[in-house]
């Protein structure tokens, strides 16, 4: 049998959702690697909510915005730490060439793509997958890389 790659987490809140995110990273600070996380779900499920955690826990001071009509935007957190926020959603896989695929390997960066089958072949196989769906209108199911499993799983705990 397959050894298990994610693991299920609920949110009761937009609230909680952007605490995951920023538990999520605390996590990627301290595994000091440049990552790309890739975010899938329907429209309105709380993608960007979910990155406004992660800059939050970043110490991105800027107000978060999609990036749907300019693409990409790039922040600078407190932490030294860089993110950048793409959303590919009005992308073909011929136009992920506009992005400079070594910015996604610069220390310090991590890089965030909302609606990443739109441009899969482009994106580093190492990218890890989270999925966002809706349970009930307030309520969200997220599906996590395990790596994150024991970090979540705490504030998990903590918020019961």
């Amino acid at each position: 049998m397959a050894k298990k790659s994610y693991f299920k987490i609920s949110t009761n809140s937009a609230k909680e959702t952007k605490r995951v995110g920023e538990v999520l990273a605390d996590w990627l600070i301290k595994n000091k690697k440049p990552t790309v996380l890739v975010l899938s779900g329907d429209l309105g499920v709380g993608k960007t909510v979910l990155v406004k955690g992660l800059a939050k826990g970043l110490g991105v001071r800027q107000t978060i915005l999609s990036p749907s009509f300019v693409l990409l935007r790039g922040y600078q957190g407190t932490t030294n730490w860089h993110l950048n926020h793409i959303d590919a959603y009005r992308l073909s896989p011929k136009d992920a060439k506009i992005f400079d695929r070594k910015k996604f390997k610069e220390p310090k960066t991590i890089t965030v793509v909302e609606w990443p089958e739109k441009i899969s072949d482009f994106l580093p196989k190492s990218s890890l997958k989270i999925r966002i769906s809706h349970q009930t209108p307030e309520t969200r199911l997220l599906e996590l890389p395990i790596t994150f499993q024991k970090h979540v799983t705490r504030f998990i705990n903590r918020r019961q």
